[in-house]
């Protein structure tokens, strides 16, 4: 357990590196990835193979799902991707919608996100 001042939503499970950037919640996947995820965290509940790869090549710098449909962690890791992918409960999930549009951090080893 870690105290903060900062809100702080637990993460089941956690990949790649740390980052930080705008949270942008997605709710229609793959029709809300476009160039303007670029940079970006983007939030959805659940994200299949094409979508994750798709917002990686378009510059997401963070992902953050419930499910991974088609995958799995292993898969992920193997490619040594350049980005947080963070797995989380559907009822830390339904806190990312309320902080849509606000700054955060990734951290990966210690498996939270954290609003800044």
């Amino acid at each position: 357990v870690i105290k903060t001042a900062k809100n702080a939503i637990s993460v089941k499970d956690a990949l790649g590196k740390d980052a930080i950037g705008e949270l942008l919640y997605i709710k229609i996947l793959p029709l809300g990835l476009n160039e303007s995820i670029e940079g970006k965290i983007i939030a959805n509940e659940t994200l299949d193979k094409v979508s994750l790869y798709k917002a990686l090549g378009l510059g997401a710098i963070g992902i953050i799902a419930v499910e991974l449909k088609e995958l799995d962690f292993i898969e992920i890791q193997e490619r040594d991707i350049n980005a947080a992918i963070m797995l989380v409960d559907k009822e830390q999930f339904k806190k990312l919608e309320k902080i849509n549009g606000k700054k955060v951090l990734c951290d990966v080893k210690g498996k939270a996100i954290l609003v800044l």
